[in-house]
């Protein structure tokens, strides 16, 4: 049976003002971080997906205005996600690199929100059943992916599946 120093060394949270020092909002990053890479790859090659299949429908310039605007973000997201990678992990700070990665999940969101709002009325029927089903699929991949933070998890997904 572990003692309660051996727990607590096992277990940091367990510590006195471990909460408070950052090291939980570390470790969450960690976790967002380690998980962004498939998230911006899923990104990109639905977004592809969306933007070809729909191309009959879709005005020409302003869907691949909405196709460069999310690979621009994307393309920010992996200069992001190299940046953090390639720091010392000591040099890591919990609550900034916890922000920078919530504001990029953000935006992503909200590029992800104006393709229904832009796009709708020039989709046919089965059109906007594409893009229903790749919005939802994409809301559901996200819950996972953004699980370290409730919030997050949250506002992805309403800014995917509302607008539709």
């Amino acid at each position: 049976m572990n003692s309660p120093v051996e727990f607590s060394a096992q277990n940091p949270s367990s510590r006195p003002g471990v909460r408070d020092s950052g090291y939980v909002n570390t470790e969450k990053a960690e976790l967002l971080y380690r998980h962004g890479w498939g998230g911006i790859l899923v990104s990109a090659a639905t977004s592809t997906f969306l933007v070809l299949t729909l191309q009959s429908s879709l005005p020409l310039t302003g869907g691949l205005l909405w196709w460069a605007a999310m690979l621009l973000i994307l393309g920010a997201r992996v200069a992001m996600l190299v940046r953090w990678s390639r720091r010392w992990r000591g040099d890591r700070s919990g609550i900034e690199d916890l922000r920078f990665f919530l504001v990029s999940v953000s935006v992503t969101a909200l590029v992800w929100a104006a393709f229904p709002i832009l796009f709708f009325d020039s989709l046919n029927l089965v059109d906007r059943a594409i893009m229903a089903i790749v919005l939802a699929g994409m809301a559901g991949g996200s819950t996972m992916v953004l699980a370290a933070e409730k919030y997050a998890a949250v506002f992805y997904c309403a800014s995917l599946l509302l607008p539709g």
